[in-house]
């Protein structure tokens, strides 16, 4: 079998176990697609309101539940998934084959990041079918949440690659996501933070994603800056997975 051919068996193999997986399903799918499902069928969140700027809360709360799915699935489900291929000993039986640590990565990620955007595109349909406002460059919107996905993906890998056990990566992966949560905004608003804050959380995964994303969602094109935070992030991740990342 040729590298290539086995990095496509790993692929497919890799996205059966997403949908094995009930952490998978629970954390980065079933959650946020309930959410949104339940509020959609709120007559009252479909209601423009004064206090969301005009917005419905439905309306509000999209990209929050958006934010919660693609950090779950990158810092969370992805690193756990490759952990458990580890403690299984599976990763050691690909020792004996043509594939380096480099193509399971990848085949990881990739199928992991398609999971994200389908789930997030999902999310801001619904809210689309319960009366939102679609987005005015639905494009750049597929465009910012594939970014979105890259970064925390990006950043799961190197928790796995440096995180031996499925336990400890498990306790990180979920410390991880509060952080980068709470510089997205879902604890503390980020326009009542303190200008230092917000100034510090907007060199983060978690706050250059949200702008962009609030940005992309009410019909904006983004800023440049956070746009070239995601990139240095996942750039940099991407790096130091591929070299610290072993077998076992």
């Amino acid at each position: 079998m040729t590298a290539a051919a086995a990095s496509a068996a790993l692929t497919r193999a890799e996205m059966r176990q997403i949908y094995r997986s009930p952490a998978s399903i629970l954390f980065s799918v079933g959650l946020p697609l309930l959410a949104i499902v339940i509020l959609a069928l709120i007559p009252a969140a479909r209601v423009e309101r004064a206090a969301f700027g005009g917005l419905s809360v439905i309306e509000a709360f999209t990209a929050p539940i958006v934010m919660f799915s693609v950090t779950m699935t990158g810092v969370m489900v992805m690193p756990q998934t490759l952990g458990t291929h580890r403690e299984s000993g599976f990763l050691r039986r690909l020792r004996t084959t043509p594939i380096a640590p480099s193509n399971l990565l990848v085949a990881t990620i990739a199928v992991h990041a398609v999971l994200a955007v389908v789930v997030a595109s999902v999310i801001v349909l619904v809210t689309i079918a319960a009366g939102g406002r679609a987005p005015d460059h639905p494009l750049l919107l597929a465009a910012v949440i594939l970014l979105m996905s890259a970064v925390f993906l990006a950043v799961g890998a190197v928790l796995c690659a440096l995180i031996p056990t499925v336990k400890v990566l498990a306790g990180v992966g979920n410390l991880v996501a509060i952080l980068m949560l709470f510089c997205a905004g879902l604890w503390i608003p980020r326009a009542v933070m303190p200008d230092w804050a917000r100034t510090l959380t907007d060199l983060t995964p978690g706050g250059a994603s949200a702008e962009l994303l609030n940005t992309a969602l009410a019909g904006g094109h983004g800023s440049w800056p956070d746009v070239l935070v995601c990139l240095v992030w996942t750039g940099v991740s991407v790096v130091v997975a591929v070299r610290v990342f072993r077998w076992d």
